[in-house]
């Protein structure tokens, strides 16, 4: 799978989270700088990440940051991440206030403690 379809895989799962779990959601242009919008009465911008890789079997391993960007200037345009493990169509949700902005690594038996509701009340608590 090249990475364009892992990307476009990785939206697919997490907007069915969304859906599952009663939010809203709606896939951007490819021009947009975030992947997804959630409505639950308010309007939140997702940028998803999708991975099946670890350097460790137990974790998997996203990058974080803008793709060819030396900074990642999210902190303006988005509200969440979605990390998504493709191999198990698991989404792994944080806000952006407690996601590290280059790369992050979740341990695999963690994954299901990030729903998306917690994200969401992080957001909120903010």
């Amino acid at each position: 799978m090249n990475a364009k379809m892992q990307g476009t895989s990785g939206e697919h799962i997490a907007c069915s989270d969304a859906f599952i779990n009663g939010v809203r959601c709606y896939m951007t242009s490819e021009d947009s700088p975030y992947d997804l919008v959630l409505d639950y009465g308010k309007l939140r911008k997702v940028q998803v990440k999708a991975s099946n890789y670890g350097e460790r079997p137990e974790s998997i391993k996203f990058s974080v940051s803008k793709r060819n960007s030396i900074n990642s200037p999210y902190y303006d345009e988005i509200d969440l991440f979605a990390l998504v493990w493709l191999d198990q169509k698991s989404v792994a949700w944080f806000s952006l206030a407690e996601a590290n902005l280059w790369k992050m690594t979740i341990n695999k038996k963690l994954f299901h403690e990030y729903p998306l509701e917690r994200a969401l009340s992080m957001i909120e608590s903010n």
